[in-house]
């Protein structure tokens, strides 16, 4: 599947005779991963992106969620909006550029701009509950957000990101 994201397949769905973990080892990529965790009581953070869809360097990107627990409403799911990956920054924001420049951990945590709020309540999102072994696709410039985990476990997760060299 990441094989797909990154060379792209045509719109048609994953042909089951291709050796996917071979073409994906041939091609000229560069892999990240880290554990997203949410620790018990952890809240909201801010609608957030990962990578602006401005940078040349998000061309072809993906990434990989896969919950190490099952992950329900109440273990800090992932709340997605779609579509918002190609949202044109200066069409929804006042200041883009100072958003964008912004550091992802502060948007992420601290710092939420009320425009950002405002442009998340205008398009539909999805929380994704998963069970151990799913994965979610995502593009890193899709707005995001984890949500509370009112459980008294860590919500464990790993994340790939998949970047083509170009």
């Amino acid at each position: 599947m990441a094989f797909n994201f990154l060379v792209g397949n045509n719109g048609s769905i994953m042909n089951r005779t291709v050796n996917y973990e071979h073409k994906l080892r041939s091609i000229q990529k560069n892999i990240h991963t880290h554990n997203n965790v949410a620790l018990p009581g952890s809240v909201f953070q801010n609608p957030h992106w990962d990578v602006p869809n401005t940078l040349p360097t998000s061309r072809g990107m993906v990434l990989i969620d896969m919950p190490l627990i099952d992950v329900n409403y109440e273990t800090a799911p992932l709340e997605i909006w779609k579509g918002t990956h190609k949202i044109r920054y200066q069409d929804a924001f006042s200041n883009p550029t100072d958003i964008v420049q912004e550091s992802n951990t502060n948007r992420q945590y601290w710092h939420c701009w009320d425009e950002i709020l405002e442009a998340a309540s205008k398009y539909p999102s999805a929380v994704v509950q998963s069970k151990i072994g799913d994965v979610v696709l995502r593009n890193p410039s899709t707005w995001h957000r984890g949500s509370p985990n009112n459980e008294s476990i860590a919500r464990d997760m790993i994340t790939m990101l998949i970047q083509p060299r170009h």
